[in-house]
């Protein structure tokens, strides 16, 4: 994932243009419910170790990278999915919100 990541930051200074990469919770797959999701953004791609790392790849300061973390990766708020892991939606937007995780779209941005 910091590898993407690193090369979405290279993208992005080359090309001005922001590239994200939306991660999809799925029932029965790595990421499942709000809460793991949360907990791998927390404590694994938003942490000091992470943006550490991500620094040294993309050769930028760590200030940078922490920024850039939350900039490029986040994800997909998917009803459908929540609802057979019988999450109530609100409360997992609330969530998702407070941890500072993104929700990103797939509707492209026009110029």
């Amino acid at each position: 994932m910091l590898r993407v990541a690193a090369h979405l930051v290279e993208l992005e200074a080359r090309s001005g243009r922001t590239v994200t990469l939306a991660i999809e919770p799925e029932p029965y797959c790595f990421l499942e419910t709000t809460d793991e999701t949360i907990d791998y953004f927390t404590n694994h791609l938003y942490c000091g170790a992470a943006a550490r790392t991500l620094a040294e790849l993309a050769q930028i300061p760590v200030s940078d990278a922490t920024v850039a973390l939350r900039r490029h990766l986040g994800i997909v708020f998917d009803t459908c999915h929540l609802s057979l892991e019988y999450e109530d939606m609100a409360e997992s937007l609330e969530k998702l919100v407070n941890a500072g995780v993104p929700i990103f779209s797939s509707r492209r941005r026009r110029r």
